[in-house]
């Protein structure tokens, strides 16, 4: 089940992720703390630089540039993960605007687009 709660067969998720091997390692940003950050660009409209960090059930986005955060954390977990962000600021931003200019590649999207109507067309 992705994130969205869309059942994907095991055999179709296997597939994608084969695909997108390379693109999925570029998203994953960092651990620390047991808590897993990672930069999503193809969900939506988010234009603020901003990665995701989550552990457990528990998820958070934060801006890269203003450490604004949506979503939830133990305590402990969120103040660590903001501080990791604050700190590997210039890292992330570069990941961001790498990754995001990969995604826009023509061959990218044409694969990104493909993968979106295989995931919400099933």
């Amino acid at each position: 089940m992705n994130e969205d709660g869309i059942e994907i067969p095991d055999d179709i998720e296997k597939f994608i992720y084969d695909i997108f091997e390379i693109y999925d390692i570029r998203a994953l940003v960092g651990k620390s703390n047991a808590v897993r950050f990672e930069i999503r660009p193809n969900e939506g409209k988010h234009y603020n630089p901003h990665v995701h960090a989550s552990f457990a059930e528990y998820k958070i986005s934060i801006d890269i540039n203003t450490l604004e955060y949506k979503g939830n954390l133990p305590s402990n977990k969120k103040k660590k993960a903001i501080e990791w962000v604050k700190n590997n600021r210039d890292k992330l931003l570069h990941e961001w605007n790498d990754i995001v200019i990969t995604k826009n590649l023509p061959l990218t999207q044409s694969k990104l687009n493909d993968w979106n109507i295989i995931v919400y067309n099933s």
